[in-house]
């Protein structure tokens, strides 16, 4: 097989891996949702889309609920963004861009540590990924960058079971 289509696979399958970590984040398994259920808790929908850098500080159910329902649309986007990765890799880093830089503000207002961290480095994961992919598709026949890109797909894994430990 050809190194471009290759490169391509190992691409797509380090983003359905990190897609499978961010729907590790759903708060419907996690177990302090129902520490945080409130009878009067569906009145105050405005902390479920925080636009400014978090204040107070939220419970993990409530994190995760953020970086899931704030994430839900970029991670849309970005699927549809790695479809042009063999006819526009320039697109497709653009598109890994955005997500990054989606994840990134989301941190910002999630007011729980323990979620931050472990998004933190799902944003990591994504940096590297994006350098690598820059590098890939300006030199398809980079044998660090690939042998790099090989290591994200394994490393996903544990990103992805570390937002799921955190984030149920």
């Amino acid at each position: 097989m050809s190194n471009a289509r290759i490169r391509n696979g190992l691409t797509l399958g380090a983003l359905a891996l990190a897609a499978l970590a961010l729907t590790g984040c759903s708060p419907a398994g996690s177990n302090d949702a129902a520490e945080t259920t409130a009878p009067e808790a569906t009145t105050a929908p405005a902390e479920t889309t925080a636009p400014e850098a978090a204040t107070e500080e939220r419970s993990t159910a409530e994190a995760c609920s953020i970086l899931q329902e704030d994430l839900s649309e970029s991670a849309t986007v970005l699927q549809s963004g790695m479809s042009e990765l063999s006819t526009d890799p320039t697109a497709a880093v653009g598109a890994l861009e955005d997500f990054k830089a989606d994840l990134d503000q989301t941190i910002s207002t999630l007011g729980n540590d323990e979620v931050a961290d472990a998004a933190g480095s799902f944003s990591e994961y994504f940096g590297t990924l994006i350098e690598n992919t820059k590098t890939l598709s300006e030199d398809p026949n980079d044998t660090e960058a690939m042998e790099s890109l090989q290591g994200l797909i394994s490393d996903s894994s544990s990103i992805s079971e570390d937002l799921t430990k955190v984030c149920g």
